[in-house]
């Protein structure tokens, strides 16, 4: 019932080849997307790692990130743990408040990421509008692979908030 509220919102969209969205279609749904957003963040410590070699980022820069973003993604694995086991609960025993309980008594680990993340993107359009000449194809992919990864954490967290909201 949750997702189905949650789907005929247009908060989460069913499953193509279903016209028809079932409580299945929509729950398989937000898996995919917890999912596509843990290989985001795996793919974003390769990327910073890069930009401290690069000298696009110090090396204090690059830890304010890559420390919490560790603890980031542990906390995702949980959550999709968790959001795996309660969609295959009957209706009756699916407990979508206990999952995201869990989640909003570790979230606090996101802010220090979301804080260095916003100050580093501030610092890289300064730097990036002084050398913007300098700068090479290569270096030109890491800034674009950075600015678009880098703010999936904030937007998962209005995500979440959204469907606490409408749903819970």
């Amino acid at each position: 019932m949750v997702l189905r509220r949650l789907g005929d919102k247009g908060y989460i969209k069913p499953s193509k080849e279903s016209a028809q969205s079932s409580e299945n279609d929509v729950g398989d749904e937000f898996l995919i997307k917890e999912r596509e957003y843990i290989q985001y963040l795996e793919k974003l410590a390769p990327v910073v790692n890069q930009m401290e070699q690069s000298g696009l980022l110090s090396s204090e820069q690059a830890h304010k990130l890559a420390a919490p973003l560790s603890r980031i993604l542990g906390h995702a694995f949980r959550f999709l743990l968790g959001a795996e086991m309660s969609l295959f609960q009957p209706e009756d025993r699916l407990l979508w408040s206990d999952v995201f309980w869990n989640l909003s008594l570790d979230s606090a680990i996101y802010v220090n990421f979301i804080e260095a993340e916003m100050e580093i993107r501030k610092f890289l359009r300064e730097d990036i509008q002084n050398r913007k000449h300098q700068l090479s194809e290569h270096t030109c992919a890491l800034l674009e692979d950075f600015l678009t990864q880098a703010s999936m954490p904030r937007a998962r967290i209005q995500y979440y908030a959204t469907f606490v909201t409408v749903c819970i």
